[in-house]
């Protein structure tokens, strides 16, 4: 699964591991990217422009049927499946206290998780930070993400390419608790859980 621009505006694809099957899955003028599949591969979940915001929408593989899944006016990022495939992991401004400045995140947002039908929704951090790239825990009682004040992120992405630093975080979905992961300078980006103890990464 990836994004390509290859016929204009950023659209999802997928190819086998072998470079053969290549298959585009979106075909819009709006930005589809950051594609999840759900466990079972049947859906995906895509962030696309394609309603003038940045929404989460998912995708029927077999019929390429696709549905808002909030069509909030605020931007939703990165969403990330539940290992069970009932919820789904995000990072979004709605709540931000910062002006938005364009696609990218230049801003506050915070973790929310929903289920795959859109009701539940549930605010997880409440940070005035820049938290994202949310990822389950197997026995799905966790999310680990990165984190950062927004002044570092905004280093991060200036023009000039300026050092940031981000941490990396765990935070329990019943209780809040907070674990902080890493320390020190430098940037940390996209964890992942592995193996089947929650407490490995």
């Amino acid at each position: 699964m990836f994004t390509s621009t290859r016929h204009g505006s950023a659209d999802v694809f997928r190819v086998r591991p072998t470079g053969k099957g290549l298959e585009r899955l979106t075909n819009h003028l709006g930005f589809d990217d950051q594609g999840a599949p759900s466990p079972n591969r049947r859906q995906l979940a895509i962030v696309s422009s394609r309603s003038g915001q940045s929404d989460i929408w998912i995708l029927e593989v077999a019929t390429g049927a696709l549905r808002n899944l909030m069509n909030d006016r605020g931007g939703d990022f990165r969403p990330s499946w539940s290992p069970d495939g009932q919820w789904i992991a995000f990072s979004s401004d709605r709540n931000s206290k910062q002006p938005k400045l364009g696609f990218t995140v230049l801003h506050s947002t915070e973790l929310y998780v929903v289920r795959v039908e859109g009701s539940g929704l549930r605010r997880i951090t409440n940070r005035d930070a820049v938290a994202g790239s949310p990822s389950w825990s197997s026995d799905a009682k966790r999310l680990v993400y990165y984190e950062a004040a927004p002044d570092d992120l905004r280093r991060i992405r200036s023009g000039i390419r300026q050092r940031g630093t981000t941490q990396l975080v765990s935070i329990d979905l019943d209780s809040g608790e907070r674990r902080v992961l890493t320390t020190g300078a430098g940037e940390k980006w996209s964890p992942r859980w592995i193996g089947e103890d929650a407490d490995e990464r």
